[in-house]
Formats: C-alpha cells, sequence, structure tokens
C-alpha cells in the first residue's frame, strides 16, 4: 500500500499531543490566559486587562457625582515561536501510516510534548526576576512550616487576594521537588497533630493555609552573579540626591568596574524601611558607577539621597527561586497557526484545548530527500502584576 502522507490520521497525534503536554505542564493552568484580541501572526499583540479597582465616594450632598471607568490592562507580545522538527525514516512514516502509530508516538508525539511542557514552564518561571519580594534566605529552600507561614503573613501583609476576580484560587505556591519533599517530611510529621488525612492517605500536599501547592522540577535557577551578594562591589552607594518617592531609575558609584547589574537582582537600601527592591534591566558599571532601573517605584518618601549604603540580597552558589504568586501576576497568550501547509501535500492539524493550541506537520522536505515532524505552537508571555 502506498505510504501516502495526506492518509495519516493526524487528528490522533495532535490529541495525544495535547494530552501528554497537559499532564507534563504546571504553570499555564496557574497564571492569566485570558486576553482580548486575535493574535495569527508572530509579533501581534493582544490585551490582558488587570484586576479591576474602585473606590465608593460617601455622598454628602444630593447630586451625584459619576466618573468613566476604564479597565487598565498590559499589552502582551505573540512572538515566541516554539517549534520541534525532526527528520523521520520511510520506517517510522510506515509505522505513523498503518503499522503501529503507538511506537510512532512513544518515539516522536509523546517526547516532543513533554519538551513543550517544560520549555513553556520554565519560560514562565523567568519571569521571577520581575517580582521584586523575596522571602527566606537565599539558597536556603522552603522545607519547614515556619518557611511557608512566613509567605501567608507577606500575603496577608500585601493583601493579596485570596481568589481571582473569576472565582479561582489565588495563591498558588510552587517549589522544586527537594523542597516539595523536605515539606512534606515536615507535614507528615504533624499529621497526628492535626490529622491532615491529605498527607498521611496520599503521601503529597494539595493545599496548605489557604495556598495551592505544586511541585515543578523546571523552577528556574539563578547562576553567574544574579542575586550575588557583592557582585556589584564592595561598598555600593546610591548617587542621586534628587531620587524621590515613584521614581524607578537612579544612579549609583562605588561599583566594581565592568560589574554587571542583572535583570532580578535584588537590594535593600540603608534606611529605607520600606523594602526591597528588583532590577528591572541589565546594566554595567563604568568607572565605578552605573544607571540602575528597579521596581516598584522607590517608596520611601524622604528619597534616599547620596551616599547610602546598597546591599545585594543573596549568595554567589546556584541555587532555585521557588514561586508563591498570585494568578493575575503573571500572563501567557497563545496565537494561531493556521494550517496552510495542507496546500502544500503535507498532513496538518491544530487543536486547542484549555486555551493552549499544537499544530503538528507531517510532510517531505525535498531539501532532505525525506520525511519530517514538525509540533509547534506561538505564544507570548509577561508580568501583569509583579506586586502580587
Amino acid at each position: 500500500m502506498t505510504q501516502d502522507i495526506t492518509n495519516l490520521n493526524i487528528e490522533l497525534y495532535v490529541k495525544e499531543a495535547l494530552t501528554v503536554l497537559k499532564s507534563n505542564i504546571v504553570l499555564p493552568g496557574l497564571i492569566t490566559t485570558e486576553f482580548d484580541g486575535k493574535a495569527t501572526v508572530r509579533g501581534d499583540t493582544v490585551n490582558m486587562y488587570l484586576p479591576a479597582t474602585s473606590t465608593p465616594t460617601l455622598n454628602t450632598a444630593d447630586a451625584v457625582a459619576y466618573t468613566d471607568h476604564s479597565f487598565a490592562k498590559k499589552t502582551i507580545s505573540i512572538n515566541q515561536w516554539l517549534y520541534d522538527k525532526k527528520y523521520i525514516s520511510d520506517k517510522n512514516l510506515a509505522q505513523a501510516l498503518w503499522d503501529s502509530p503507538d511506537v510512532f508516538m512513544e518515539k516522536f508525539i509523546r517526547p516532543m510534548a513533554i519538551g513543550f511542557a517544560e520549555y513553556i514552564d520554565k519560560a514562565i518561571m523567568q519571569l521571577y526576576k520581575d517580582v521584586y519580594y523575596h522571602i527566606g534566605t537565599v539558597d536556603d529552600p522552603p522545607d519547614s512550616i515556619a518557611d511557608i507561614q512566613a509567605v501567608y503573613k507577606k500575603f496577608i501583609t500585601l493583601k493579596i487576594p485570596k481568589r481571582t476576580t473569576g472565582g479561582r484560587p489565588g495563591w498558588n505556591l510552587v517549589l522544586s521537588p527537594q523542597a516539595y519533599v523536605d515539606f512534606m517530611v515536615a507535614e507528615v510529621l504533624k499529621v497526628n497533630e492535626r490529622g491532615n488525612a491529605n498527607v498521611a492517605d496520599e503521601g503529597e500536599i494539595i493545599r496548605f493555609m489557604g495556598m495551592q501547592v505544586y511541585q515543578s522540577q523546571n523552577l528556574d535557577e539563578a547562576t553567574g552573579g544574579l542575586h550575588t551578594a557583592g557582585a556589584w562591589g564592595t561598598t555600593p552607594l546610591t548617587d542621586d540626591a534628587t531620587t524621590a518617592t515613584g521614581d524607578t531609575d537612579s544612579h549609583a558609584d562605588g561599583l566594581t568596574d565592568g560589574a554587571v547589574i542583572k535583570d532580578g537582582d535584588l537590594f535593600t537600601v540603608a534606611e529605607d524601611t520600606a523594602g526591597q527592591y528588583a532590577i528591572s534591566a541589565n546594566a554595567t558599571a563604568v568607572s565605578n558607577e552605573a544607571d540602575i532601573s528597579f521596581a516598584p517605584g522607590m517608596v520611601q518618601t524622604s528619597g534616599w539621597g547620596d551616599s547610602k549604603a546598597i546591599t545585594v540580597i543573596g549568595k554567589g552558589d546556584t541555587y532555585i527561586n521557588n514561586l508563591a504568586f498570585h494568578p493575575e501576576a503573571f500572563g501567557l497568550a497563545f496565537g494561531n497557526l493556521g494550517t496552510i501547509a495542507r496546500n502544500f501535500g503535507c498532513a496538518v492539524e491544530e487543536q486547542r484545548e484549555d486555551n493552549i493550541p499544537i499544530r503538528l506537520t507531517i510532510g517531505y522536505d525535498h531539501t532532505k530527500s525525506g520525511p519530517f515532524i514538525m509540533m509547534d505552537t506561538l505564544y507570548g508571555l509577561g508580568t501583569i502584576r509583579p506586586d502580587l
């Protein structure tokens, strides 16, 4: 029988790819994926709306003043085209067409889908650099109940909503496998005390202190100076007497010449009791000084002034960034890819489930004189509310 690619039951393989992707991916289900607009070309933009806020007015007069209401939004560029293309043998193609579709799925479809899941999870985890709140000690994983209690206290202090505007759980905690296991052991030791059957019977933690608890092997590792104490220099100082409340840019001196100030570095400033800040753009010290950009805007009402000590939070070792966040802190949007390759003799199918699309193409590449399989998707992501 002729090995005709167009006879391929490609819908079966796309459905399997989506099933495997969803079972291995963690983060997209925990962040905002609702958006306004349609992206069909790489580089298109969509809008993600920030949580609505409104302030009531106490009426002390007969007349009522009306104000127009607008929703704040964050623009996300759909600029990430993720693909995996593999050249296959005629035997592999025969397996896909007739002989052993499950063998074909095991060799190609499932590994490719798992790779997609890991890549997208890691990409989302990279957004931790935009978050300017930090709990605990860098390089000391949250492995005790006291560590989780500290996260709970921070959620309460920052008034982070317990639920989203759509009613989903609002507190998420994603731990590395090691931190999750260590925390689970700490929990198991308390089972008899609290009667937590969830841990005793199933050996896992699903919810704790109002937080949905997850584990992921795709949490990002900070290396090469990020969050490293002393990475800027031995005596970094503020050098901008005009910095005022709300500013997100300033100047620093006392730096090591050539030192790289990295996006995501956390730091504090002497006498600023408001908390810590995160660098929002890379900078390099020239002649022992540099302009720095950071978030949130400076909180201290009196300004930093000149020659205040800057302390970079962290250690020099590689470590895992565990993440606690509200779903509306980050946004992920997918585009539509289309199936135009069908017009060129390829078997193409795009399917979407829970707003996640996967396109699968199987065709013949004349430059390689052989068949190929390609899985791809189009997406964009960004930080919507770093304070959440």
